[in-house]
């Protein structure tokens, strides 16, 4: 399941921009006090930031290691000294279920924590508007 790079945020914006940009009432970016360079740029870092997770293919490879480490770890001790026998293989998948809950916890707070940082409002209305036109 491959993500279309023609319908991300970044392309939506532009696209519209492009369509209807010469249209009487669209947005236009002096309105708003805004330079396209400054704006281009803006909406490349924004769009990064959003392709933080990278995609499926990437996604799914790192949770399938979170979820085996684990299993790998307990497999590296004899059976008979595992603390839960039988059941160990249960508690380590738990574990890498777990790991894969921190890992796409850290990094929904980074992708936040950099848009946060990233924030002009001049420039999220602008986007907004565009969109809503």
């Amino acid at each position: 399941m491959e993500k279309d790079i023609l319908n991300d945020y970044e392309h939506k914006v532009a696209k519209k921009i492009a369509e209807r940009g010469e249209e009487a009432g669209f947005p236009r970016l002096e309105d708003y006090g805004l330079k396209k360079s400054a704006f281009d740029s803006y909406l490349f870092e924004k769009q990064a930031i959003l392709d933080i997770n990278g995609n499926d293919k990437a996604r799914y490879t790192i949770w399938g290691l979170l979820m085996v480490a684990p299993v790998l770890a307990a497999d590296a001790f004899p059976h008979e000294r595992l603390p839960w026998g039988e059941a160990t293989i249960l508690v380590a998948l738990m574990g890498g279920f777990l790991l894969c809950l921190l890992y796409q916890a850290i990094v929904s707070m980074v992708k936040r924590g950099k848009l946060r940082n990233l924030y002009d409002e001049r420039m999220e209305k602008y986007i907004n508007d565009v969109l809503n036109y």
